[in-house]
């Protein structure tokens, strides 16, 4: 895994977690449950980055589905 590849293409992504929005709510909820001193932004990237990998991993399925050799693992 390219870090540097991985937040360009992040940076591409909307930012979610604005104040007054249930995101936002979401991220602060976790900051005070984990006593967590991290920025919303970083949980918005970490998030925004969750949900590329979940593309990527539906992407490869369909692909491989095409295929035919889809075995629940991801090359």
């Amino acid at each position: 895994m390219n870090i540097q590849e991985e937040l360009r293409i992040n940076g591409h992504q909307p930012t979610v977690g604005y104040a007054g929005t249930d995101m936002a709510a979401f991220f602060q909820g976790l900051m005070d449950r984990y006593k967590c001193k991290c920025s919303p932004f970083m949980l918005s990237l970490a998030y925004t980055y969750g949900v590329i990998q979940g593309k990527r991993e539906e992407r490869a399925k369909k692909k491989n589905k095409k295929v035919g050799n889809y075995g629940g693992v991801l090359p």
